[in-house]
């Protein structure tokens, strides 16, 4: 980067960490949302990538500010506590590409290395 081109710092509300961002509210390993609902996970986000993970006791903990960023290890140990928990969106949101099973007909197009092939 040159000096007239700074990358933006992304930072955690959770725990303060800092993060080189690719975004102004986005940096890999720090790119998710808090809602009054859940978090929901933006691309640059290991853990919650295009995800939406609801709080566990049905409301936002008092102490997290609302359309803060979060970071994947926060993320992470709170779902290891059982403060937020996956959804039935999770990973399976309908704006997501579909899978390529459901896009072909013909086995061999979505046949996969080692698998038998119909002749």
């Amino acid at each position: 980067m040159t000096a007239s081109h700074q990358p933006p710092i992304v930072t955690c509300t959770c725990c303060a960490t800092s993060f080189e961002g690719f975004a102004s509210e986005q940096a890999m390993d720090c790119a998710a949302n808090i809602h009054e609902d859940g978090v929901r996970g933006h691309y640059g986000s290991s853990v919650a990538d295009m995800t939406r993970l609801a709080w566990g006791a049905g409301e936002k903990p008092a102490e997290l500010t609302l359309n803060g960023i979060i970071c994947d290890a926060c993320i992470a140990g709170m779902l290891g506590d059982g403060i937020l928990v996956e959804t039935d969106e999770c990973r399976a949101a309908p704006h997501l590409a579909p899978k390529i099973e459901d896009l072909f007909d013909d086995p061999v197009v979505i046949a996969k290395p080692g698998d038998p092939q119909d002749a």
